[in-house]
């Protein structure tokens, strides 16, 4: 498990309903800082993959 899940140095990207998030999130955050993306289900993912290419130069 990476040493930041847990604490402030985490975060977790979400996307789909805005709403659903706004629910869920204060259940969410003991694991890392939750940050909604978009309304599309899959941009959580997509910002995932630009953020590792940024780092890995893929």
């Amino acid at each position: 498990m990476p040493p930041t899940v847990g604490t402030e140095g985490a975060f977790i990207l979400y996307s789909g309903a805005r709403d659903l998030f706004d629910r869920v999130a204060p259940v969410l955050g003991p694991i890392g800082r939750p940050h909604w993306v978009g309304e599309d289900p899959g941009f959580a993912a997509l910002y995932d993959m630009a953020a590792l290419s940024g780092m890995y130069g893929g």
